[in-house]
């Protein structure tokens, strides 16, 4: 399990999970007012599919999206601002990311099925900087095998 403080001086507790195979299983994160279980584990596809045992990225992000557009709106606007509208857009910047990746696997039809089935899961050696370093970070930080 791994804490952090956020840039706003809040508490975050995380555990990420990962199977036997070193795949995604799963995990948490928590902090005051919030408590995230993931989806462990793929759903499968077609008439396979099951049913998601934890939240998915996206809809996390959906819901931030409807936060700061309620804040946009309440009491009149007042607390309407440029920087809210940025995380919106920015927010929104990585929704079709995510959809990107869920459309292609579609389309290899592998949608569901662990990312290793993926060709375009090969890294590219001229991978920016900063998503070396978050692949490094995320790679340090505390991993439970065979949770969820």
């Amino acid at each position: 399990m791994g804490r952090v403080i956020t840039s706003d001086n809040q508490e975050l507790n995380y555990e990420h999970r990962v199977d036997a195979d070193g795949n995604p299983a799963g995990g948490m994160a928590s902090a005051i007012g919030m408590c995230i279980s993931w989806q462990r584990g793929p759903l499968g596809y077609g008439d396979d599919r099951k049913k998601p045992n934890g939240v998915f990225m996206s809809t996390v992000i959906d819901a931030l999206i409807d936060r700061l557009h309620f804040h946009q709106s309440v009491a009149k606007g007042q607390f309407a601002c440029q920087e809210f509208e940025e995380a919106i857009k920015h927010l929104n910047e990585a929704l079709a990311a995510l959809r990107k990746r869920t459309e292609r696997r579609r389309k290899l039809g592998i949608e569901g099925t662990s990312p290793t089935k993926d060709p375009a899961n090969v890294l590219d050696v001229d991978a920016p900087d900063w998503f070396k370093d978050l692949l490094n970070r995320s790679a340090t930080r505390s991993q439970t095998p065979g949770g969820g």
